[in-house]
């Protein structure tokens, strides 16, 4: 047989109304019952049953980020990440940004002198074959190699 406890639901609705702070939970644990039974007495208090969570900043410009929603075409990305839309498109190229100067290394062509990049994987490759990466292009290969078959042209 269960134990009926006498609760007073003035007392938890006046606890409730002088202290705004209190959570359900709260109230329960000082008059020993659940949260949930705090609810349902309190269920006629407005602001008595409140969502304690702060509501999320973007981390970049610090705009209120609203709810996701997937049927109003939010991206949960972004708000997982905890960036607004603008935010999120410039965070998500300055990571690829990083990403391939992570992944990469920078070189300037012997021929053309233009800026190119290799994967770090290819470089280490060719080092590994005693190669150098000196050339942007095939067709800078085939100038460096034509100009060393003739080198009187």
């Amino acid at each position: 047989m269960a134990i009926i406890k006498n609760i007073d639901k003035q007392k938890i609705i006046n606890l409730l109304k002088e202290h705004p702070e209190y959570t359900l939970a709260d109230v329960g644990r000082m008059e020993g019952i659940s949260r949930e039974r705090v609810r349902v007495i309190a269920g006629d208090i407005p602001g008595a049953c409140r969502h304690t969570h702060l509501p999320r900043l973007c981390k970049n410009c610090g705009k209120l980020l609203r709810p996701y929603r997937p049927h109003k075409g939010l991206n949960y990305s972004s708000h997982r990440e905890g960036f607004c839309a603008d935010c999120w498109e410039k965070e998500k190229q300055r990571r690829k940004e990083e990403r391939f100067k992570r992944t990469n290394q920078g070189f300037v062509c012997e021929i053309c002198g233009k800026e190119f990049w290799r994967r770090n994987s290819a470089v280490k490759q060719a080092f590994d074959r005693g190669a150098r990466v000196r050339f942007c292009s095939n067709k800078c290969y085939g100038r460096f190699r034509l100009s060393k078959s003739r080198p009187g042209r």
